[in-house]
């Protein structure tokens, strides 16, 4: 593997030099900081707390919604503990497709609130 090691080497150094890491998030942190106090670290706050109820919300009612189809169209009584797997996962990955969906609009605020303050 050393002809591997070496050409990544001497990408990494042909590509400049490496980020700065924590140095420069603290760096950053205390940047925004002085520009714009503390009330500019939590810019977008109000709209992230909004969209975190109507998501949650969404995401659990479409998902017991679909338990319930599918209870209904196998024709079973049983705990929702002994749902199959493969029915949960794909109940959940719909359940979060949904509530991402109509919830998009508030990400979209929320970010545009975080750059612009």
């Amino acid at each position: 593997f050393a002809g591997v090691s070496s050409a990544a080497s001497s990408a990494a150094a042909a590509s400049g030099p490496a980020p700065m890491g924590f140095r420069g998030s603290v760096r950053h942190l205390h940047a925004v900081f002085t520009a714009g106090g503390v009330r500019s670290l939590y810019a977008g706050i109000g709209p992230t707390l909004m969209g975190i109820v109507p998501y949650g919300g969404l995401s659990f009612a479409a998902f017991e919604t679909m338990k319930t189809f599918y209870k209904k169209a196998n024709d079973h009584d049983w705990d929702e503990d002994r749902m199959p797997l493969g029915y949960k996962l794909a109940a959940g990955g719909c359940a979060g497709f949904v509530a991402q969906t109509v919830t998009y609009p508030l990400h979209v605020v929320r970010r545009r609130m975080q750059v612009h303050g």
